[in-house]
């Protein structure tokens, strides 16, 4: 038999940002690392914005949204992952901040619970097509998580200063 020993203890670091399917395509890879390896890997996400303006991300990047939406189906095939069938760019948020904020505030709960939040959210963006910034799509990832949900509004709005201007728009999860 062969040993899947390792002679370190590595640790992988995944940056996963809340709306991208190239984040929940990874799951199936990271899963089976876990299966083979166990605790001899240590797997830490470290949440990240992809963009705080959707438009100029897409111009940065060369892309329209058209291409992005084919992008995106082609991510889809190449790695073998469900997507949600209608996804497409003008579902993705103009700015991730505050889904990206939600995951931070998740993650001071601990890193199983950070990971748990993470993956709800990136499921409820790609294989439902949900608008993860949105505050009862939050709220819901977060009861899902098993998050204590009064310190998960707290830590939130304590993670880089509470941004009014988020619940003005309907995207925070302020008072």
């Amino acid at each position: 038999a062969r040993s899947t020993a390792l002679a370190l203890s590595p640790t992988l670091w995944h940056a996963a940002a809340p709306t991208c399917y190239w984040s929940w395509g990874y799951e199936g890879t990271l899963h089976r690392i876990r299966l083979v390896y166990g605790d001899q890997v240590d797997i830490r996400f470290v949440p990240s914005v992809v963009h705080t303006d959707f438009e100029e991300w897409l111009h940065h990047n060369g892309l329209t949204r058209k291409t992005m939406d084919a992008q995106a189906a082609e991510a889809g095939r190449l790695m073998g992952i469900p997507i949600w069938t209608e996804y497409s760019a003008l579902k993705v948020p103009n700015d991730q901040t505050p889904a990206t904020r939600a995951v931070v505030a998740s993650f001071r709960q601990g890193h199983p619970s950070g990971e748990r939040f993470m993956r709800e959210l990136l499921r409820r963006n790609v294989v439902e097509g949900k608008d993860v910034p949105r505050k009862p799509t939050l709220i819901s990832a977060a009861k899902a998580s098993g998050l204590d949900l009064a310190r998960f509004t707290s830590d939130r709005q304590a993670t880089e200063g509470h941004d009014a201007e988020d619940d003005r728009r309907g995207n925070g999860l302020g008072p």
